[in-house]
């Protein structure tokens, strides 16, 4: 038997896992992957690289595959509405059609305790001639709201347009619009729901009239609907209750004097031929759709192209924060199906600067999971050319790059979900200890299983943090350390830094002595940082002998102004820095020296794809991308990382930095950290988002795009995260005492001469590792020896 197969993977998949050399399962593929078959949600923290793609790309394609080949698709009505037993019975609420955190006790009460979701049920027949009402009535103080619904409505009460719903805040709700009417109600009170269907000789003249009643008090009119909008197979309105941590029960046996007075009769008095239209009605409909049949066969057209055919929508929508890893998980799902039945399971990469003709062709046809970065997804959304009303999964990868900066789209796509389709919202994160990632899970997550195979502070234990402090005071010196005739690439967030590109040390002193006139300290001060982390980021790597590193900047332009200066230092003009960028090569040119690739989503899709595969096969030095990026990149055997500005956040810190010292190797982490606060670009403007420009270089408090960074508080946070100080370099710059001569980074402990302090350490810990395989060995063979009886 497969490891896999332990887990509930079905053997077309397992299959394919071979092919792939996956014969044994990861801690977070045993973990997660049964919980996902199971049907919950689930929350999920571990590091990149160790296999979390596979956890969840395997479970979303074998319930996409088995779901689209017994025909279950998106038709989740013929499961949800209610048996013809039920509707042969008395009224009661129904015990099918209802949402999947709703429980119904004997019939009249019903109750959620989801805090995350609206749920609902519906009772078991309708009406859909005459007048007639139903009493509600909350048992406790949750949310709530009472109403009428089609079958084919949301249980979610008022969001779509076959629903009708009063709310315990005093709101109605249709069609997803909330407005004021009536009072609030609370524990106790007794709201009486009333429908009357009017029928008159034209169909634009027939009305649905729904209105309601607060203890006796009438509130008015709520909801005055035509027959034309209401529609044939929606005629048959059916007495709903929706909540959110609530218990609520329809009154069956008591009955209202004020809409009796007015000739409204009880739901407990309909039969089943009330919930039929009657002939006339039936007539007044095939006559509209006579004279309209061509009008609504041409909306059928337009709403089959916008949406795709009923059946056709995708069942799995998977989020990812970055066009490579949007791409990794497209080739997963393209290896992991390699033997189902040709195109069982249908997938598309939606990540925009692909065809467009092309996307729009295939999400016409019928796709199955749609996997794509946030803007493009929601751009299809907005256009409705892609639908989002059979989604089964809703998978966010890398959670904690959008639960801050773009909730608000995460929202809108779940908002986009019907509630009675049951979706599993998957969330995969390096961390799941932020705050932010918890608020995110409450809004979209119901009951979740969280599984944390990281821990708060998951660092390679082989990692050595260092940092080099920058003293924009003390350290002015160092300027004289860059070569003649470098052109110092910066922001241009100093207006006056057009005169700080002098040719050599003399005509620098000239002229920063002209900028130092007139010019705010903080500023000068700011430039200067900027500069000598240039100049430190050099040296740093000249004196560690960096063979490969990954750089980490703040902004796109950091990295182009990074790249610019380590070609510049590999003796190239700044004049010819634009044609000597990367280009794929390692072996000539004098690029070699400091060869570099950027990655940032600035560069197009397929030069970012060539940067990253020349840095992966060493066919340059270094790697200068930002953080959103560089996510979920794994390099094996990284042995060197450089931060050249702090992050803004410290679990980012830990995303950065774990990539080296992986796999018991050796890694070296530094960090640029500057003494003073520096001025840097904090875009509340929409122009960096086009070809335009932004000079505002005034103060985000004051409207502006600038901000004062502050790193040495944010060092203090990832000290504190760390429980740890973090070791300063030596002046020259290498990491002081180590007692053994020089590391090498990037091998593996067993490889290589260990320090006496790593010595002594392996030798403490060698009585408790004897004492852990001796129980492993007794363990197994107690197990062999149970399995013999």
């Amino acid at each position: 038997m497969s490891a896999f197969e332990e887990l509930g993977v079905m053997p077309e998949l397992i299959e394919a896992l071979d092919d792939m050399s996956w014969h044994l399962p990861t801690p977070v593929q045993t973990e997660s992957v049964p919980l996902i078959l199971g049907g919950g949600d689930v929350a999920v923290a571990a590091e990149t690289g160790s296999g979390k793609t596979g956890a969840f790309c395997l479970p979303v394609a074998q319930v996409v595959y088995e779901t689209r080949n017994t025909n279950l698709s998106k038709s989740t009505l013929s499961e949800t509405a209610p048996t013809a037993e039920e509707q042969a019975g008395p009224i009661k609420l129904s015990e099918v059609d209802r949402g999947k955190h709703v429980a119904v006790a004997d019939g009249f009460l019903a109750q959620c305790r989801d805090r995350a979701f609206w749920q609902g049920v519906r009772a078991t027949r309708g009406v859909a001639s005459g007048k007639w009402y139903f009493i509600g009535r909350p048992r406790d103080d949750g949310i709530c709201r009472m109403g009428w619904s089609s079958v084919h409505a949301q249980l979610n009460l008022g969001t779509d347009q076959k629903g009708f719903g009063y709310g315990g805040t005093g709101m109605r709700s249709h069609g997803g619009s909330f407005d004021a009417y009536g009072k609030p109600y609370t524990t106790g009170d007794q709201v009486c729901c009333m429908v009357e269907f009017q029928l008159c000789e034209d169909i634009e003249r027939s009305r649905v009239l729904i209105s309601f009643a607060l203890n006796e008090k009438e509130l008015g009119e709520a909801f005055d609907v035509s027959w034309k909008e209401l529609g044939l197979d929606n005629m048959s309105l059916i007495p709903t209750l929706a909540m959110k941590n609530a218990e609520l029960e329809i009154l069956l046996q008591e009955r209202s004097t004020t809409a009796e007075k007015h000739g409204f009769k009880h739901i407990s008095g309909a039969t089943l031929a009330d919930a039929v239209i009657s002939e006339e009605a039936q007539a007044l409909f095939d006559e509209y759709a006579e004279e309209d049949q061509d009008g609504d066969q041409e909306m059928r057209e337009v709403e089959s192209e916008k949406a795709g055919e009923k059946g056709k929508a995708p069942l799995a929508l998977i989020l990812e924060p970055s066009r490579e890893l949007a791409g990794q998980v497209e080739n997963e799902l393209t290896k992991i199906g390699k033997q189902l039945p040709d195109r069982a399971v249908r997938h598309l990469l939606l990540i925009g600067g692909g065809s467009q003709k092309t996307e729009l062709a295939m999400l016409k046809r019928g796709v199955d999971i749609v996997t794509g970065t946030l803007g493009s997804i929601v751009k299809h959304v907005k256009k409705r050319t892609l639908s989002l009303d059979s989604i089964r999964f809703f998978v966010i990868d890398e959670a904690d790059t959008f639960a801050t900066d773009n909730l608000r789209d995460i929202l809108f796509l779940h908002e986009k979900v019907p509630t009675k389709n049951r979706v599993q919202t998957l969330l995969f994160s390096a961390t799941l200890h932020s705050p932010e990632i918890r608020a995110l899970s409450d809004k979209i997550q119901s009951f979740p299983t969280w599984v944390d195979l990281k821990g708060k502070e998951a660092v390679p234990e082989t990692l050595h943090h260092t940092m080099v402090r920058i003293d924009a005071d003390a350290d002015t010196a160092m300027l004289d350390e860059c070569p003649d005739g470098l052109e110092w690439p910066l922001d241009e967030v100093h207006i006056f830094e057009d005169k700080g590109r002098a040719k050599n040390k003399k005509a620098r002193a000239e002229s920063n002595a002209g900028i130092a006139d007139g010019v705010d300290a903080a500023d000068l001060r700011s430039q200067t940082v900027k500069k000598l982390k240039l100049i430190a980021l050099k040296k740093v790597i000249d004196a560690n002998a960096m063979s490969q590193a990954m750089i980490f900047v703040r902004t796109q332009r950091d990295a182009d102004n990074v790249e610019s200066f380590l070609i510049q230092c590999s003796g190239v003009s700044a004049s010819d820095v634009a044609s000597r960028r990367f280009r794929g090569r390692h072996d000539s040119g004098p690029e070699v020296e400091y060869s570099c690739s950027v990655l940032h989503g600035g560069r197009r899709q397929e030069e970012r794809n060539q940067a990253l595969a020349a840095f992966k096969a060493s066919e340059v030095r270094f790697l200068v991308c930002t953080d959103v990026a560089a996510r979920g990149i794994d390099i094996v055997g990284l042995p060197f990382l450089v931060n050249v500005t702090l992050p803004d956040k410290s679990e980012n810190y830990i995303h950065r930095v774990g990539r080296a010292g992986r796999a018991e190797r050796l890694g070296l982490a530094v960090s640029l950290v500057a003494a003073q606060k520096e001025a840097v670009w904090f875009h509340t403007c929409k122009k960096t988002k086009g070809k335009g420009v932004c000079n505002n270089r005034k103060l985000v408090t004051a409207r502006g795009c600038v901000m004062w960074y502050n790193e040495g508080k944010l060092l203090g946070e990832i000290e504190e995260r760390l429980k740890g100080r973090i070791e300063e370099l030596g002046p020259d710059l290498r990491r002081k005492n180590v007692d053994a001569g020089p590391v090498m980074y990037g091998s593996k402990i067993g490889e290589m001469d260990v320090s006496s302090e790593t010595a002594k350490r392996v030798e403490r810990l060698q009585p408790a590792v004897r004492k852990l395989v001796r129980m492993e060995e007794e363990a197994q063979a107690m197990f062999f020896a149970l399995q013999g009886r």
